[in-house]
């Protein structure tokens, strides 16, 4: 789900700090506010809100969560408690309603008990995200009945490393609810909340594994010796063996070294943006010598004017910065930037860091043919990727290729695939699974290319510098008659009359 409401967990503040694992969790505390007892719940549920139903022992209870009202609790054939949410959580009723706006209604068995979402949404939701739903109501509902984050129940895995040449001081929690912090001695990311992909592997790791705890330590007595440690807080009955614990343990590290990519790269958009906002200030430049480079400053040093680098004689208009992994490489960051003349103009900016500071290192103008076709093995290796994993027929050509992100165009080799709803079971699941066997084969998402929309979904990946452009979408048949002025989602159309159309357009950037 994009821009979704990101609730900030207590759970890491108990549990991540400076770098010192186990911070112990103080206990369950008393409710905060009294609760209210309301009458026994009748046929007349609520147009919107959230309701899961699980067992304890031989007894059935109900949770209702509503943003507007907080948890409604108790037997399912008794009298309901209600609890106002717990002040621990303050944007739950956000993220409730993001919930609720997003996802169609649906009813889903989950491990955790039966999730009933009545929404406004029209975007189904995929077995991990109703699993998501779940575990967020279960966390809601106790946090509300206790009056404070029960935090320690709710965390699926806790990930530490330090030492090493770097100095390495770093931490990441991912909690059952989908959520995961990243931390270092070099301070915080933002909380983020895992890809579907991401989210199946850890519910699927968390229902069949027992909980473990593993270390990895360089040899005794090694320079610069390297610490590992992992808490997997499983719920299975499986054993996990080796390979398993690594599988985990990798997990974990990709997802750290992503978040502190985002993060550290925020910090390169800021070095942009506080340089075009100086020269807009000063044309001549001589305000925004601190943010470049060793060998740009010699430049300016030797005759070049700061505006010479930036290729602009005139005054430096609005501007709107966007964010791209470039190449790939966590010491490298590129940020575009698009000047609002009355012909726009794009910039590529390449930073790096200098003595732990981000600082530009070159300015390019994006060309306007930069983009070449992989090679031919290459683009049919990604075509027979994309059948096996899909299970249908795909065909492989050329095709124009353009990079909306910073401008630059050319031609790329298209894979493309059809098929139905009886074929595929969403465009999400479609679009996570192909994301999943391109990650595999080394390519990395690049999330400046997102786009969702209630059919269909887009996102970009990377591999050195190349880039590929994935689409999954699906649109009524021909012979399903769903009106122009109705929302599409609302037709009733089988799975025959959803048509899928999925397409891979890779090519390599010629930019230097």
């Amino acid at each position: 789900m994009k821009n979704r409401v990101i609730l900030i967990f207590v759970l890491f503040l108990l549990l991540l700090g400076a770098c010192v694992p186990g911070t112990p969790v103080p206990a369950t505390a008393t409710p905060i506010a009294a609760p209210t007892v309301v009458p026994t719940a009748t046929d007349d549920t609520p147009a919107v809100g959230l309701t899961l139903t699980w067992q304890e022992g031989d007894n059935c209870i109900s949770a209702l969560l509503q943003p507007e009202s907080g948890v409604l609790i108790g037997p399912c054939d008794g009298q309901q408690t209600a609890y106002p949410f717990s002040a621990d959580t303050p944007d739950a009723a956000a993220l409730l309603a993001s919930f609720v706006t997003t996802y169609a209604p649906s009813t889903t068995e989950t491990p955790i008990g039966t999730l009933n979402l009545k929404g406004t949404g029209t975007t189904p939701a995929t077995a991990a995200q109703q699993r998501q739903m779940a575990e967020t109501a279960r966390w809601l509902t106790e946090t509300a009945m206790a009056g404070r984050s029960s935090a320690a129940n709710y965390l699926a895995l806790s990930w530490h490393r330090e030492g090493g040449i770097a100095g390495f001081c770093d931490d990441l929690a991912i909690s059952t609810t989908g959520l995961a912090e990243a931390t270092s001695c070099k301070g915080t990311a933002p909380v983020v909340t895992l890809s579907d992909a991401q989210l199946s592997q850890l519910y699927t790791w968390l229902d069949t594994l027992q909980a473990f705890d593993t270390t990895q330590n360089d040899p005794l007595g090694a320079a610069d010796a390297m610490h590992i440690s992992l808490r997997f807080s499983g719920r299975g009955t499986e054993q996990a063996d080796a390979d398993q614990q690594q599988a985990v343990l990798d997990f974990a590290a990709a997802l750290y070294a992503g978040q502190r990519n985002t993060a550290d790269r925020a910090g390169a958009m800021a070095v942009v943006d506080s340089f075009l906002a100086a020269l807009q200030a000063d044309p001549s430049g001589q305000a925004n010598l601190s943010y470049l480079s060793s060998d740009l400053q010699a430049e300016v040093a030797g005759g070049k004017p700061v505006a010479a680098l930036v290729g602009v004689q005139n005054l430096i208009p609005a501007y709107s910065l966007r964010q791209t992994d470039g190449g790939g490489a966590g010491s490298e960051a590129v940020i575009v930037a698009t000047l609002d003349y009355s012909s726009p103009y794009r910039l590529a900016f390449y930073l790096a860091q200098e003595n732990g500071v981000w600082q530009i290192s070159r300015i390019e103008t994006p060309i306007s043919a930069a983009y070449q076709p992989l090679a031919e093995q290459e683009c049919n290796d990604l075509r027979d990727a994309v059948a096996s994993a899909l299970g249908v027929e795909a065909t492989v050509g050329t095709a124009d290729f353009s990079d909306f992100v910073t401008g630059q165009t050319g031609t790329g080799c298209l894979v493309t695939a059809t098929g139905t709803g009886e074929n595929f079971n969403s465009f999400l699941a479609v679009a996570g699974h192909l994301q999943e066997v391109l990650t595999e084969r080394g390519w990395v998402v690049d999330t400046a290319y997102l786009a969702d929309g209630p059919t269909g979904t887009a996102t970009g990946l990377r591999l050195g510098q190349k880039l590929a452009l994935l689409s999954v979408g699906w649109q009524p048949s021909t012979d399903a008659n769903c009106p122009a002025d109705k929302i599409i989602t609302d037709c009733g159309l089988t799975p025959a009359q959803q048509v899928y159309t999925i397409t891979l357009n890779s090519a390599g950037s010629t930019a230097k």
